[in-house]
């Protein structure tokens, strides 16, 4: 199994939204099948390398017709998407760490709680997955050490604790093409 994890915020700063994409077999064949529609729709950027496909950019027709031919991919794979929404104005950050600790770190604490819960709850016989995180914001991390997600992720998951991830990557975006 592959997962991709990702987090958005809607535009407004309403909500926090922290999502996994669980691809469960032919990886290969799923990844091909967005970007063949990508390429179709001619949703590249002018070096040639494919967009990423955001909600909030969907702007013209071929964005549209992109994401909708994505969406019945998507739908066409054994495939599923979990997401956990937490609304901003009552998200205490409290709960993730001490007083005098900055929200920055708090924030950190408060992801890898998200992301453990996704992967816990819907992986429960899974052995041997990919997870590929989000280089910028988890790997590099915005306090520059990677928030500690990486190397918790890997103690939480990684054999001998867990046995659910066999590998740990991280990404630049776009998406591993």
């Amino acid at each position: 199994m592959i997962i991709y994890l990702d987090e958005s915020y809607d535009w407004q700063g309403t909500y926090f939204l922290l999502g996994a994409l669980f691809v469960r077999e032919d990886h290969d064949v799923f990844l091909a099948s967005f970007n063949d529609i990508k390429r179709g729709e001619k949703f590249e950027r002018v070096d040639g390398t494919l967009r990423e496909l955001k909600y909030s950019k969907i702007n013209y027709a071929n964005h549209e017709r992109t994401a909708i031919k994505a969406i019945q991919a998507f739908k066409a794979q054994n495939s599923y998407f979990r997401a956990v929404i937490i609304p901003q104005a009552s998200f205490d950050l409290s709960y993730y760490g001490k007083k005098y600790e900055p929200d920055k770190i708090k924030r950190a604490r408060a992801y890898k709680k998200f992301a453990e819960m996704l992967i816990e709850y819907n992986t429960p016989e899974v052995t041997g997955g990919v997870l590929f995180a989000d280089y910028l914001s988890r790997c590099k991390g915005e306090l520059g050490r990677g928030d500690e997600f990486v190397e918790v992720m890997k103690q939480r998951f990684v054999y001998p604790s867990d046995e659910r991830l066999e590998h740990f990557q991280c990404y630049r975006r776009p998406y591993p093409q």
